[in-house]
């Protein structure tokens, strides 16, 4: 099993100390080294990169459950399935990606969801706090993208059920948009899946009002997210220049706040000590080399 550290964590008194290892990072690295060898087009980088899918994708065959299964609490299809696009990998490795998709857990089995779905019973799944409320959005994007994958109308409509409910709740609880940034991406996603332009109102409206935000006031993961969301706006809706000048200002800001020359790596700006987030950090991978 490929394990990875959830980061690691530097104070000013005591020093440096890894954080647990979580699997739930495993997708966001390796889509990462995907990204990382796009631009490299090292055959040794690219090995390694397919011995890893086979070993994600057998984890299907192992008897413990909790092992087996991811429970994932940010992308996994969406990047497994944007990974799948551009032909890069055969059709035995698009299979691989395929499974290591299937395996995942949605914190509700797809059979549990579509009977909430049909029984109008949605307060199972009502975000309870901001952190539930993040990860439902990410989900959003990760149902749309099983909805392409396996031709499942059902999966657009629990994908829908869930932007209902986290739209709900962002206007409920009068949340930023600098702390709404995937659910900009699941309204966008929903749009590119529906056509309908409610979506992409909605979305240009949360983007809009991130993009006005005081960009001193952001942390990394905020700029991260703003960096992501604009590389989304300028790959998926328009070649407007205006996405790649916020991407760009995101960058250079994160860098110049949190780049760390001895590591190689990105940290939070926190005064007391830094974080160096393993997914922050693959994340930034993309946005760099898009």
């Amino acid at each position: 099993m490929i394990k990875y550290y959830y980061g690691l964590y530097c104070s000013k008194k005591e020093g440096c100390q890894l954080a647990p290892i979580d699997k739930q990072v495993s997708i966001v690295v390796l889509w990462s080294q995907y990204k990382h060898y796009k631009k490299s087009g090292s055959e040794t980088e690219f090995n390694k990169i397919k011995q890893d899918i086979v070993k994600y994708s057998k984890r299907s065959e192992i008897e413990n459950r909790w092992l087996r299964v991811y429970q994932p609490d940010f992308w996994h299809c969406r990047f497994l399935y944007e990974m799948t696009k551009d032909g890069v990998f055969n059709d035995e490795y698009k299979d691989h990606l395929k499974s290591i998709c299937q395996n995942d857990n949605f914190f509700l089995a797809r059979a549990d969801l579509s009977n909430i779905l049909n029984t109008n019973n949605l307060d199972k799944i009502f975000p309870k706090d901001q952190r539930r409320f993040a990860i439902d959005n990410t989900m959003i994007s990760d149902f749309i993208s099983m909805y392409y994958w396996f031709d499942d109308n059902q999966l657009l409509k629990i994908a829908n059920m869930y932007f209902i409910n986290a739209k709900n709740y962002y206007l409920k609880n009068n949340l930023l948009p600098s702390d709404s940034a995937y659910l900009t991406v699941a309204s966008l996603d929903l749009y590119l899946a529906t056509k309908d332009k409610t979506y992409l109102d909605f979305a240009n409206d949360l983007y809009n009002r991130f993009t006005a935000a005081d960009r001193n006031a952001l942390d990394i993961n905020q700029l991260t997210e703003l960096c992501l969301t604009s590389q989304i706006y300028y790959d998926s809706i328009s070649k407007g220049q205006k996405y790649l000048v916020i991407k760009n200002n995101s960058l250079s800001r994160i860098i110049n706040k949190g780049f760390d020359n001895d590591k190689g790596a990105f940290h939070s700006f926190d005064l007391s000590g830094h974080f160096y987030g393993t997914r922050n950090n693959a994340l930034l991978v993309g946005c760099l080399i898009d």
